[in-house]
């Protein structure tokens, strides 16, 4: 009886005929009355608005429509507001081509143009760039990264807009920074994303030199490899450089392994 939507990255993937590792549902419904409907759910995030509904085909992570307060550590919101307005929801979402939702009947709802954009192959922030950036500093680092992923341009409005807060990625864990990267080293233009991570002027920001020049024609399908070649340009200094970035033994072991 209450609405839902397939939102986010699985919408783009389906527009690009890419396939979806994961798919995450909107509701108008309140995450207490996500779990009158299901027999099964968790509690992962429900301060957020996200219960996990486990289901045969695998787990689902269902979101009630929410509109986010101030972020005043450039991460997180203080405070959510769960709201029953769709368009209020797609309002918060970072970037055009995440901001369309698909209806159960295959239909969209795109009200920032993401489509277009998906065709013109523009990243492009939702509304004031500078405000999303403002509220999580990652969508700077996912903008290079999706530029890298998928071979898209970004938008000169969003690009200056990271030029201008590229500090702002200090305030990031550094995990969440390994998590974009490990994804860009696997894109289809990491030497293209590389040099739009220099531009963007978030490179000065990052441990480490990443040398955009050196990636031309690197391509890879395993982020392992990505990370043992940005180790070979660190030089001497590589194991420390790593180390900040919080990669696992194994995965340091992997790179001396390269290395040696």
């Amino acid at each position: 009886g209450f609405e839902a939507v397939i939102v986010g990255g699985a919408v783009r993937d389906a527009l690009l005929n890419r396939p979806a590792h994961d798919v995450d549902v909107a509701t108008n419904a309140l995450p207490e009355e996500v779990k009158t409907v299901f027999q099964r759910t968790v509690d992962i995030g429900i301060q957020h608005g996200t219960v996990l509904v486990i289901v045969p085909a695998g787990p689902v992570e269902v979101t009630t429509y929410r509109t986010d307060g101030e972020y005043t550590d450039h991460r997180r919101p203080d405070k959510v507001q769960f709201v029953r307005s769709l368009q209020d929801d797609l309002q918060r979402r970072d970037f055009t081509m995440n901001a369309i939702a698909m209806r159960r009947d295959g239909s969209f709802v795109d009200y920032y143009g993401g489509r277009q954009d998906i065709d013109l192959r523009i990243i492009r922030a939702v509304g004031d760039a500078q405000k999303r950036f403002a509220e999580d500093a990652l969508r700077m680092l996912r903008a290079i990264r999706f530029s890298a992923q998928l071979d898209f341009t970004i938008a000169e409005d969003t690009l200056m807009a990271i030029q201008h807060r590229a500090a702002d990625i200090a305030f990031i864990a550094k995990e969440r920074i390994k998590a974009e990267l490990d994804k860009l080293w696997l894109g289809t233009t990491v030497f293209s994303g590389l040099q739009k991570l220099e531009e963007s002027g978030l490179a000065a920001y990052l441990q480490g030199s990443f040398q955009a020049d050196r990636w031309y024609e690197f391509q890879t399908e395993d982020k392992h490899v990505g990370w043992a070649y940005f180790a070979l340009l660190q030089g001497a200094n590589w194991r420390e450089i790593l180390r900040d970035y919080r990669l696992s033994n194994k995965e340091m072991a992997f790179v001396k392994s390269v290395l040696t």
